[in-house]
């Protein structure tokens, strides 16, 4: 069984695991490959997950409200307007103002820049 996959799920002496020390390092090695030897984990861009997610959040928790608030017979419109959502990192078009995401506004400027009627006279 050693030198196998299967060596991490036998037990040997005293109930440990046989090959414990192998498995330990055969993971680290396989996670310097996989993160390109760094210790930072890739070094890809900035992460922005906790701002994600506190906006996912807060959009969460206006549509429950929402929800509530018409099951018990509310009016929509009494309601305050849902979280703005954040469009910081949106690309605007030169030639109509509108902000797009990247892949998007790479489809969207040629096309709004041969589009007449969206010109100022």
């Amino acid at each position: 069984v050693t030198g196998t996959d299967a060596a991490k799920f036998v037990m040997g002496k005293n109930g440990r695991q046989a090959a414990n020390s192998q498995a330990k390092n055969s993971r680290a090695a396989t996670g310097a490959k996989a993160s390109g030897g760094s210790a930072s984990g890739g070094g890809g861009g900035k992460s922005d997950w906790r701002k994600k997610r506190e906006e996912f959040i807060a959009t969460l928790r206006a549509a429950k409200l929402a929800q509530q608030h018409i099951k018990n017979g509310g009016n929509i419109r009494d309601l305050p307007p849902p979280p703005p959502s954040d469009t910081s990192h949106y690309i605007p078009c030169p030639y109509c103002s509108r902000k797009f995401a990247e892949a998007v506004a790479e489809r969207h400027i040629p096309k709004c820049k041969d589009i007449k009627s969206n010109k100022p006279r």
